[in-house]
């Protein structure tokens, strides 16, 4: 309601503004969530339950839910909610420039500078990460990211596990990207390293030799960063308004997405998880920084400020469920 009364109060008319707020988008949303979460289906079936014929597994799985739909609804509904969420958040997400312009970058510089003993600690990574192999590999596990945040939602939102702990996640996922994903991004405006030539014109850009360093590894092994970077600069400067013009940098919900996956994951006490969980959220966190996507303040930002919002979505869905449970109870004993 918010973004369509913005694009109407700017001056796009009701049908422009439905266009652009929810039409431009859709599509995109629609394909890849319901996409990958068939994609993570077929992956239960092949790998986890491992059946003699999966085309009669499917089937079989089929008419269990037809005779208790409860599941499949209760994850169907979530499934439907992130793709609205999704919708909204980029065209949120493509409008920041135009809300604010990017305007935070050369302070973000000096007090990741200042952070790090004067020195951008970029130059740290690539003195340890630069190698193509190394650059190369991050870059792919930072790819991994979009299908990981994604697998989360969709495993959770079908989990019939502890009923706390869902409420909890799905609280803070969307407040985060609310909070920090669409009104943070909008107040601390800024492109990020791989940017920082053309949105901070007449400084030095510290952030050249980063980029030369990322070009030639390119040139051994793919850094497929370097492509989507020009994509989403090419679609800025067209203002085609969607999500391959969507630029922004501080604070990196990469980072605070995955760190709700690792506060999961402890919060759930599976060993393993919370192993992989926080290798992957320290690996994101250097990759987001290697790859000059992201200052390591927007990294640092989203961890400290996503700890508070895990806490407060477990005390809101504590609240909520404390509150139905007696309701729930005299309905089943009417």
């Amino acid at each position: 309601m918010a973004l369509l009364a913005l694009l109407i109060a700017r001056g796009n008319g009701v049908a422009g503004s439905v266009r652009m707020g929810v039409l431009d988008h859709l599509p995109f949303a629609a394909i890849t969530i319901v996409g990958g979460a068939l994609i993570f289906y077929l992956m239960h079936v092949v790998a986890v339950q491992r059946p003699r014929s999966p085309f009669r597994y499917i089937a079989a799985d089929l008419r269990r839910q037809r005779r208790a739909p409860d599941r499949l609804l209760q994850g169907a509904w979530l499934l439907l909610l992130l793709i609205l969420f999704t919708t909204f958040f980029s065209a949120w997400k493509g409008m920041i420039p135009e809300l604010k312009a990017f305007s935070w970058d050369q302070r973000l510089a000096l007090i990741d500078r200042w952070i790090h003993g004067g020195t951008d600690p970029w130059v740290h990574l690539h003195a340890v990460f630069g190698a193509p192999w190394s650059t190369w590999l991050i870059n792919v596990l930072y790819h991994v990211w979009f299908f990981v945040m994604h697998f989360t939602y969709v495993w959770v939102a079908f989990w019939r596990g502890d009923p706390a702990v869902r409420m909890q996640y799905f609280i803070a996922f969307f407040a985060s990207w609310i909070l920090l994903g669409t009104m943070g991004a909008i107040q601390f405006s800024s492109a990020g390293p791989c940017y920082f030539g053309k949105v901070v014109p007449g400084a030095v850009n510290p952030f050249a030799p980063l980029m030369s360093a990322l070009e030639a590894a390119d040139a051994v092994l793919p850094v497929w960063a370097l492509d989507v970077q020009r994509m989403l600069w090419a679609g800025y400067q067209a203002d085609s308004g969607g999500i391959t013009s969507a630029i922004s940098a501080m604070p990196s919900m990469h980072v605070a997405s995955t760190m709700l996956i690792t506060m999961l994951a402890w919060q759930l006490r599976f060993p393993l998880f919370r192993g992989l969980a926080t290798i992957f959220l320290l690996v994101i966190l250097v990759g987001s920084v290697h790859l000059g996507w992201h200052y390591a303040v927007d990294g640092y930002a989203a961890i400290l400020l996503t700890v508070p919002i895990w806490w407060l979505a477990g005390c809101a869905a504590r609240t909520r469920l404390r509150r139905s449970t007696p309701r729930a109870r005299r309905g089943a004993t009417g």
